[in-house]
């Protein structure tokens, strides 16, 4: 599941409350970790739709992609 799928409430749960992971895992968890903080430090969430230039170039390839075709 896509964490920008989360609520806000979600995406806050997950920032307050901290993980508990296996050694072997640390790795993963620290980088799910890390989207968790940036999620919610920019209120990124499915209530709230995040703009960007990426998005944008994105939809641009994504129309150029279906011309060539």
């Amino acid at each position: 599941m896509w964490i920008i799928n989360y609520s806000a409430k979600d995406i806050e749960c997950l920032f307050i409350n901290k993980i508990c992971y296996k050694a072997k895992d640390k790795e993963q968890a620290m980088q799910f970790k890390k989207i968790v903080t940036i999620c919610f430090q920019k209120g990124i969430n499915v209530e709230n739709k995040w703009s960007t230039k990426w998005r944008d170039i994105e939809k641009e390839e994504a129309l150029k992609a279906e011309k060539e075709k």
